[in-house]
């Protein structure tokens, strides 16, 4: 009876695991993200006066180039975190059908959104249902961790090595690959111009899907995935021992340091000697990304989450609004791209951001904007949002080759 009494209390202190950092992450980046892309309503031509830019355009252009990668750094770190907890044939089971339709609803998502926005802008359909923006991304995301995992779990199977160092050196081979291949020896400098709007040819298309079109072509933001997901199962938070993570966190801190250091001498380079490259996908901020969520994702959790690793944190009125946004960041991504689809040189744009420190201004109201829905709209749970929409499909049941 006793034995019975003591299980019961086990089961209910049992509390689900939980990273703060995840969500506050989440949040502020969503709220930089929406600043940033509404102050460059302000001016689509900064690379005209490169490197002689005001202080604020260069703020304003670091806050846009992390803001991406960061979001599939989160995404994969909280992919891998989840699949880190299957334990059984039948956990995993689940994780699998779970990430199959994930991937579809991503990819299904990503084409309404372009459709429509395509329809807004009164632009051929067909060419921007080829585009590869970032809810794509999201969906080439889920399906590349889910292959990672599957692949570790079936050499763990086969007793050639922990599921967990397999999953270490899939991820560290597909970074190498990567950086060492397209980064390095063929740099985004050298494929600026190999796809255009107006050509639907079939190698334009596998082109810009690959290399060059839109926010997030696959090949080089691969890395930001993988290397999320690498931090995920190199810390292992879902079965470690909190006090031997301060410990595991020197090297990453290390070598995110080199590669923040790396870009930087990179970029610098690059400023002088070629004509230097605005994307989020050159060499140089690649490294500096990679070396900046590092840093940040692994710090977050040390100050944020050590205490409370295995249970829900009180979360504290100035953190509220992050968390709460955090909840609808794919929905605030999918509907201000919508918003930003309204031409720079539109009297509404030229009225409401005639310079760049009005245009930050208004990005900051505009941020605010979302926060302030997130909190009311926490209330009816989220109801009809991209996540409440993603949530409930994947709990419905599927065709047999899915479910």
């Amino acid at each position: 009876m006793e034995s019975t009494q003591n299980s019961k209390n086990q089961v209910s202190k049992k509390k689900p695991f939980y990273l703060v950092t995840t969500d506050i992450g989440m949040g502020f980046s969503v709220f930089l993200f929406v600043i940033g892309h509404t102050s460059l309503w302000w001016d689509h031509t900064l690379d005209t006066q490169w490197p002689n830019l005001p202080i604020e355009a260069w703020l304003l252009l670091i806050v846009a180039f992390l803001v991406p990668p960061g979001f599939l750094f989160w995404y994969t770190f909280n992919s891998a975190n989840s699949l880190l907890r299957r334990k059984t044939d039948t956990e995993r089971k689940e994780s699998r059908q779970r990430l199959l339709k994930r991937t579809i609803i991503f990819f299904c998502v990503a084409e309404f959104g372009e459709l429509v926005t395509a329809i807004f802008l009164g632009k051929p359909i067909l060419n921007y249902l080829v585009t590869w923006e970032l809810f794509h991304m999201f969906s080439f995301s889920t399906i590349f961790i889910l292959i990672i995992f599957e692949l570790a779990w079936v050499i763990e199977r086969k007793g050639l090595k922990d599921y967990k160092k397999a999953a270490i050196i899939e991820l560290l081979f597909v970074i190498g690959v990567v950086l060492g291949i397209y980064l390095i020896f063929h740099d985004y400098t050298q494929i600026r111009t190999i796809a255009h709007a107006s050509d639907l040819t079939v190698a334009s298309i596998f082109e810009r899907i690959l290399l060059d079109f839109g926010q997030a072509p696959i090949i080089p933001y691969l890395v930001f995935s993988a290397t999320g997901g690498l931090l995920a199962v190199y810390l292992n938070l879902p079965n470690a021992n909190k006090s031997t993570i301060p410990q595991k966190a020197i090297p990453v801190f290390i070598i995110g340091a080199v590669s923040f250091i790396i870009g930087l001498i990179l970029l610098n380079v690059e400023i002088y000697t070629s004509p230097p490259v605005q994307s989020p996908i050159s060499s140089n901020l690649v490294f500096i990304s990679i070396g900046f969520h590092l840093i940040s994702v692994t710090g977050g959790v040390i100050l944020l989450d050590l205490d409370t690793l295995y249970g829900v944190p009180k979360i504290n009125k100035f953190i509220l609004p992050l968390v709460l946004i955090s909840k609808i960041s794919l929905t605030v991504y999918l509907l201000h791209n919508l918003a930003y689809g309204i031409p720079p040189e539109s009297d509404l744009v030229q009225t409401l951001i005639p310079t760049l420190p009005i245009s930050m201004f208004v990005g900051l109201l505009y941020a605010l904007f979302w926060v302030f829905l997130a909190l009311i709209w926490q209330k009816a749970g989220f109801r009809f949002s991209i996540e409440w929409i993603i949530v409930n499909m994947q709990r419905k049941k599927w065709r047999w080759w899915i479910d």
